[in-house]
């Protein structure tokens, strides 16, 4: 029986033949057709059949047709301790090394788990602590393909499983709570980073302590980092599930109040990419996910390390550039928080004219943001703070006012529209003087309910930029934009005193 098995394998036959024929031996071998001699030759063959399998020229999927019915079957045979062990070591460098077929890594992660959770014993003694270590050392120039860095996770996963009540666990849980950064620094790979998470989460020991899981935590914010968003849903989602899976863990060790130091450096890594104004490319949005577990109060501590009068406004506005584009991100929900308390920061250092340019580059983005239900109430949030502090200048109101009736009859059946027209309300009292440009937005306003006098002035007055210094509201000549390289600056129009301004610089700048 066991020769015929292997003719079948070598022979020219058809592969929709040699499978028939081989389902047919599978099926005699369930109903105990064989001699007992018959069936401990085909068990003591068994890795040369897997072998066998892999390297024959059969189509992929008839490999794994027959892998899946002939070898998974038949994991719960009695097999020598040495077949046992050759299985174990053909299926183990299918997944971590690829260098035995091209077969999916998922299918060589179920082979092993099927005879290693009947063989226990032989299991604990095959995979030890060297061998682990070996596996988690393999760089990406070792492994061929991108799925067999994912793949390996799944495995050691699935062997500590299968020993969590051995004597082994511990010292296997010590290996890759030592390796994971080294493992996730080498294959910034959000499937591996989400296989990790799912592994520490599932086996809490697993995580690096100490000055380790400060390196792991920014490793997980590198990988983040260079996380592509695929184009098509069925990706897209995947991305997202990956995501939550690593902000899960991440929150388990970020919101532990004695971990402030890994807190730090997450930031401290989080920052330094986004501060990269050099990169080759634009850091991912789903670094926006990294601040939904990063508690703000110690944010705002460590970021007033950066914000400071020697930080250059080229790299402050690429920063907050990249915060206000990490709203669109589904996962990103508090990004908005974030951005308010940045430009407060700002605020007290004096970067007037910054906060005025970022919010001109941004508003009208932020706006259009509206339009999506999944994240229109974020990009609500930061859109009133950005436009009702920007009280010194009108133009980045100006840039939105004729699109704002278009968006109120979009937002009519949403609470939010009643907040865009309030807003608008208290704009038009911040700006007055441009009643050709005003003129269709109060017509589309008439439907909604305006606020009192009172209630316009509170709003402006609360969002005034104050100054953090002193802790007095800023005077409007503390407002007046920063002056250029060259030593002077403009004029704030007040809404109708662009004439006069002009006159005025153009008789300032009549030299003798």
């Amino acid at each position: 029986m066991d020769q015929i098995l292997l003719g079948i394998l070598k022979s020219d036959h058809p592969p929709t033949l040699q499978q028939q024929l081989i389902e047919k031996l599978v099926v005699a071998a369930a109903d105990s057709r064989l001699s007992q001699k018959q069936t401990w030759d085909v068990r003591f063959i068994m890795d040369q059949i897997l072998l066998g399998i892999l390297k024959s020229d059969h189509p992929p999927t008839l490999q794994q047709q027959l892998i899946e019915k002939l070898v998974v079957a038949a994991a719960d045979s009695r097999l020598s301790q040495k077949v046992c062990v050759d299985i174990l070591e053909i299926s183990s460098n299918w997944v971590v090394y690829s260098d035995v077929t091209e077969l999916p890594c998922s299918l060589g992660v179920k082979v092993f788990l099927a005879f290693a959770g009947c063989n226990k014993a032989v299991l604990e003694s095959y995979v030890s602590t060297d061998r682990l270590a070996s596996w988690m050392s393999v760089t990406k120039a070792t492994s061929s393909k991108p799925d067999n860095r994912s793949a390996t996770v799944v495995l050691i996963r699935g062997i500590l499983q299968l020993l969590t009540s051995q004597q082994s666990f511990l010292k296997l849980s010590n290996v890759v709570q030592r390796m994971a950064v080294t493992y996730v620094r080498e294959h910034l790979d959000i499937r591996v980073l989400k296989d990790i998470s799912l592994l520490m989460l599932s086996y809490r020991g697993c995580i690096p302590q100490g000055y380790p899981k400060e390196l792991f935590c920014s490793a997980a914010v590198q990988t983040l980092a260079v996380t592509e968003i695929p184009h098509d849903m069925h990706g897209f989602a995947r991305v997202v599930s990956d995501v939550k899976t690593v902000m899960q863990l991440l929150f388990c060790i970020l919101s532990n109040e004695s971990d402030v130091k890994c807190v730090v450096s997450s930031i401290r890594t989080l920052y330094e990419i986004v501060a990269s104004v050099d990169q080759c490319r634009q850091p991912s949005v789903v670094l926006g996910s990294v601040l939904e577990v990063l508690p703000l109060e110690i944010g705002a501590r460590v970021m007033q390390q950066f914000v400071t009068l020697d930080t250059e406004v080229s790299v402050l506005r690429v920063v907050l550039g990249y915060m206000i584009d990490w709203l669109l991100w589904p996962l990103s929900g508090s990004v908005y928080k974030w951005v308010i308390m940045l430009m407060k920061q700002l605020t007290a250092e004096g970067k007037y004219s910054l906060i005025v340019q970022v919010t001109e580059d941004k508003v009208d983005q932020v706006f259009k943001k509206l339009a999506i239900p999944l994240v229109r109430e974020r990009h609500m949030r930061l859109l009133s703070f950005i436009l009702l502090s920007c009280q010194i200048s009108p133009e980045p109101f100006h840039k939105i006012v004729g699109n704002i009736p278009v968006m109120l009859q979009q937002l009519k059946c949403d609470s939010i529209a009643q907040e865009l027209a309030t807003m608008t309300h208290v704009l038009l009292y911040l700006h007055p003087g441009f009643p050709d440009l005003y003129e269709p937005l109060l017509d589309s306003l008439q439907e909604y309910e305006k606020p009192s006098l009172d209630q316009i002035k509170q709003c402006v007055s609360e969002h005034r930029l104050s100054n953090a210094i002193a802790g007095t509201p800023l005077t409007f000549s503390c407002l007046l934009l920063e002056k250029s390289e060259t030593g002077k600056t403009g004029l704030v129009n007040l809404g109708n005193t662009c004439y006069m301004n002009s006159t005025v610089q153009a008789i300032y700048m009549c030299y003798e």
